[in-house]
Formats: C-alpha cells, structure tokens, sequence
C-alpha cells in the first residue's frame, strides 16, 4: 500500500470513496462530503449541469489529464440537487475501485485502487443495467441483435494490491473446507486438484486499508461471498464473521 501512502504525502488534501455501480451506469461520479470539501479547497464548487466549464484531474499513474464537468444535477420528488462529476473523468472509473482524489494547492490529482483477486471486481457487464428493468424476452432478444460484435474496449491503468498466497491458504486449512459464515458450514465443492472450492474474503476491504493477514480473512462459499458483499444484512453478517474468524483462530492458535 505504498502507493497510497506516497500520494498521500505528496499531496495536502486527499480524500477516497469506492466506486459505485450507480457512479459508472449513470456515467456521473457521486462524490462524497470529504471530496466535496476537497473540491471547494481547490476552488470548484458544482455548476448548473449546461455550464461548459470542465475540470482538469492528473492521472496520478500515467499523467496524463482528464477532464471533468462537475455539476448539480436536479433530482426528482423534492430531493437536494446531487452533486456530480462527468465526462471523461467519469468514463475512466470502474466499480467497485477506490477512487482517491488528491489535492495541491489547486491542482487536483487521482488514482484508482483495484482490488484485483476478488470475485467481487465488477465491471458495467456484470450488473445489472436499470434500464432494462421491466423489458420483456422479446424486447431484450431485439435490444441485442442491435449490439452483435466485439465490445467496446477501453484502456485502464490502475494499481493491484497484491496478495499473500500463504494467507489464502492458511485460510482454506483453518475451514477444513467448510464455509466459515456461522449460519452455513457448507462444504466447498471438489475441485480437479482434489481440494475444496471456497472463496477467501478480507472482512476489512484491503482497498480500504484492511491488513491481508489470517485475522482479517474468512474463507466462505460463493453463496455466502455474494451475501456479505450484497445482502440487505451484509452489516449483521460482517458483525457475525468477525466472531466467527476471532474464534477459529484461538481454537487453533492462530490469534
């Protein structure tokens, strides 16, 4: 995590937030209060949404400039207007990386965290589009017809955070091949090598600062990987693996 800790002191203001699958099916990054405040310091604060005026963001891997509108956008039943940021700015993002937004003086500068090795690391052809929601087979059989091809493909230049294959395994040894989540225990699948499938989750996101260490991590079922990062009770399930992971390793000395 060097590379944070670097753009952190080269910079006097710096402020993060996780991408969101809405942030890049919308195409309009949501910015969060600390990067708001971080904006205004700069010296830009969000303009009506048909003010010309763009931004200027340095890749803080490459270099290279981006450009940015950064506007209110009108919301329906009431609501405030929604800050957001667009344009190119926006294009170059990803779900589910962690976008930190610098600040010097007034020039403002990012990087993008990926937390490559999970299944977790979604792209805008994994989720869901709202648009489609409510079309029926015909329509959806009609819709891609029209987008027969290649896909389009876009260069991403981003950091890896790299991790400890020793942690993973000693992961998979403690379960004894079940699923770690309290509530399920269910056994991992055979694989062609003849161990057990399970999926090895850092409880504390490695891109939001977690260590990757036996304490951090729990090795659980796809089932259960999907549900602790989407569920409705992804928070209570959170609470309950933590426990679960404190105990295992006291039951095998691993504390």
């Amino acid at each position: 995590m060097s590379l944070i800790k670097d753009f952190r002191k080269s910079m006097d203001e710096v402020a993060a937030k996780k991408v969101t699958k809405t942030d890049v099916l919308k195409n309009a990054y949501v910015p969060d209060e600390h990067q708001k405040i971080l904006l205004a310091n700069a010296g830009f604060t969000p303009v009506l949404k048909s003010d010309t005026r763009r931004l200027q963001i340095i890749d803080g891997d490459s270099g290279r400039t981006l450009f940015a509108s950064y506007y209110n956008a009108m919301r329906k039943d009431g609501r405030l207007p929604e800050a957001r940021m667009g344009r190119e700015f926006a294009r170059w993002l990803a779900i589910g990386e962690m976008l930190y937004l610098g600040r010097k003086e007034t020039w403002l500068y990012a990087i993008v965290i990926t937390n490559r090795g999970s299944n977790f690391e979604e792209s805008v052809d994994d989720v869901e589009d709202s648009s489609l929601a409510g079309l029926g087979l015909t329509e959806l059989a009609a819709r891609v017809r029209t987008l027969e091809g290649q896909p389009a493909k876009r260069l991403r230049l981003s950091a890896v955070i790299e991790r400890n294959p020793v942690v993973r395994a000693l992961a998979i040894l403690r379960s004894q091949g079940h699923c770690e989540m309290p509530d399920c225990r269910v056994e991992g699948f055979v694989k062609v090598d003849g161990s057990r499938y399970l999926e090895v989750h850092h409880i504390h996101q490695l891109c939001l600062g977690g260590d990757d260490a036996i304490a951090n991590v729990a090795a659980l079922c796809a089932t259960c990987h999907a549900r602790v990062h989407y569920s409705v009770d992804a928070v209570s399930l959170e609470t309950s693996l933590k426990k679960a992971v404190l105990d295992a390793n006291k039951r095998h000395n691993l504390a």
